[in-house]
């Protein structure tokens, strides 16, 4: 059996190791220095583990919030630890008689941006003032549009007693928030109802799937899940029952979030600091899980999305945890837009050998993700998309190739399988990928400080035979911010239509023909990709990763929850009352 330091906890070994005999090592913990096949098994008290090493193992949540924060670096610093520190580290001296031979310049390399402008945010014919890529909804009023109506309740995981006071005056509260923005609901006033177990009193996907059946029964389509803490085994486990076995949407709110030291507030009544903008935060979840529409978006090539019918697609593959066995899987997550207002990503789920690396290989796989997406497209425009325009996440630039001799087919002959019995022709067919583990960074000039949002690169650092951009949509919170990478390598559509001369006309259609910043096709994809970070429903700021290439991230995630609450891979389909909608958030 091989043993690591995550499970050594759970084993002991009854001898000392050979060539000791010492009895104060039996029965001692033991970990697995050796490998799988040889193993060499070593009690622990005799190990120390040397600092700086690569901790592989998944994290919790508290100790990932506190690595995050230790690794976020001004740019300023950022910039001394290039220029300076760095040729330190590498042992190099630039006062060297060495140096003086070699003659290199120690400063960052100079090139030549431009700052794409942020598309127009509205609510409900009110529109936002977008800053750095944030805006505020608090001032807007209503939401563009308001979802199914829900009646909702509030459901604690575990004992509330002791703050019952603060929950049921921030639920008041949300009721009120309700309605200032325009939120369906049928409630009179909130709905507390009775708790269900906590962690340590039986908690358990049976007992949560007969909870939520009773409740779904009894006509409530919401549920706001007072989670006990941050710690992902409950999470997991409403998320199987509410989404999987009986199809009923749920907002999971820690606790341990809203009473908390930095919260208190004596001069509130309940004690705590109430803070709208996390419950404004909340509600958006809440709307577009009911189908609603928090803000729309109003920028030029929006056209792409009516004039030429075309369908926005994420791609992402994710691979278990090391130490999850090697009948572990991989999890294929892919969302496309239904709609011209970029509200609803409906989501779909695939299992893969986890041999196949980040490669979808699998017909099957590809149908069983793209299908649903063309049909609901179908459902709700008519007919099927024009026009797909993929985002593909999670592949390195070795595999650029695979992407294009493995997985386009696939995508075409799906397409081709369902365009077929509609006699149409199948779709024009674009794929970009969107890189973001990679070590370029971008500095102003002046204060060596972040690009503002908007900021693109596509010349003269970019690759001289491959089409591809950086493209800084976001302001980070706090450190060094780190721009997306898109590599356009397959196109079938936006060279060809805003490339040529004679296509004035389509970047006519654009609304601004002669507009600088929209002459060919690279400014339009540019532009187009930039909105895709504004569409995410569920905030109020620009995102790092255009939305599609986000959420198909964020729906392996929620797989792995799934995967991780004890669900089979054949057990694993969303249920209708949820598919339709952004489930995953």
């Amino acid at each position: 059996m091989r043993v690591n330091a995550s499970n050594a906890a759970a084993l002991t070994i009854s001898t000392a190791y050979p060539g000791h005999s010492d009895p104060k090592l039996e029965k001692d913990l033991v970990v697995n220095l050796g490998s799988r096949l040889h193993p060499e098994y070593y009690p622990m008290s005799v190990c120390h583990i040397v600092k700086g090493q690569n901790y592989r193992p998944k994290l919790r949540g508290e100790l990932t919030s506190q690595m995050i924060v230790q690794a976020q670096v001004p740019p300023d610093r950022s910039c001394a630890y290039i220029t300076e520190e760095a040729f330190k580290v590498i042992g190099f001296d630039p006062r060297a008689q060495t140096a003086q031979l070699l003659d290199p310049d120690l400063t960052l390399a100079s090139t030549k941006g431009r700052i794409l402008l942020p598309p127009v945010v509205s609510y409900h014919e009110k529109t936002a003032s977008v800053s750095n890529g944030t805006w505020n909804v608090n001032d807007k009023g209503r939401y563009s549009r308001g979802g199914a109506a829900a009646k909702w309740a509030v459901l604690p995981i575990g004992d509330i007693s002791e703050h019952w006071a603060t929950w049921k005056s921030f639920f008041q509260r949300l009721h009120g928030l309700m309605n200032r923005r325009g939120f369906v609901h049928s409630n009179q006033a909130p709905t507390f109802l009775t708790a269900a177990p906590g962690p340590g009193e039986g908690l358990s996907r049976e007992g949560l799937r007969t909870n939520f059946t009773k409740l779904r029964r009894e006509g409530y389509s919401l549920l706001f899940v007072l989670l006990p803490n941050e710690q992902a085994e409950p999470y997991n486990m409403v998320k199987a029952a509410s989404d999987i076995d009986v199809g009923i949407h749920t907002v999971c709110i820690a606790r341990s979030k809203i009473t908390t030291e930095k919260r208190k507030d004596p001069r509130d009544p309940t004690g705590y600091r109430y803070d709208g903008q996390y419950w404004d935060n909340i509600l958006l979840k809440a709307n577009l899980k009911r189908g609603g529409i928090n803000h729309t978006l109003s920028f030029p090539t929006s056209t792409i999305l009516s004039h030429w019918n075309a369908t926005v697609v994420g791609l992402d593959v994710t691979h278990p945890p090391p130490g999850a066995g090697a009948q572990s899987k991989s999890i294929v997550g892919m969302v496309a837009s239904v709609g011209r207002d970029l509200a609803q990503w409906p989501a779909t789920i695939c299992f893969q050998p986890r041999e196949d690396m980040e490669i979808v290989t699998n017909m099957q796989c590809f149908r069983d993700l793209l299908e649903p997406h063309l049909r609901r497209y179908k459902k709700h425009n008519t007919k099927y998309p024009d026009v797909l325009i993929v985002y593909r996440d999670g592949v390195s630039e070795g595999q650029y190739n695979h992407v294009i001799d493995l997985e386009k087919p696939q995508i075409q002959t799906v397409c081709e399988e369902v365009y077929r019995a509609d006699n149409r022709p199948p779709p024009k067919l674009s794929i970009i990928v969107v890189g973001k583990r990679h070590h370029t960074r971008f500095f102003t000039d002046e204060k060596k400080q972040n690009p503002v949002p908007g900021t693109v690169v596509d010349r003269p650092i970019t690759h001289n035979h491959r089409w591809e951009f950086y493209l800084q949509a976001h302001k980070p919170i706090r450190g060094t911010a780190r721009p997306a990478h898109y590599v356009v390598v397959h196109d079938e559509f936006f060279g060809p239509t805003f490339n040529n001369p004679e296509n004035k006309a389509n970047r006519a259609r654009l609304g601004q023909p002669n507009h600088p910043a929209l002459q060919n096709a690279a400014d339009v994809l540019e532009s187009f990709t930039h909105t895709m970070s504004y569409a995410l429903g569920r905030s109020t700021r620009s995102i790092g990763v255009c939305t599609p290439a986000r959420l198909a991230d964020k729906v392996c995630d929620r797989a792995r929850c799934y995967v991780n609450a004890g669900l089979k891979e054949p057990e694993i389909h969303i249920a209708d009352a949820v598919k339709d909608t952004m489930f995953y958030i």
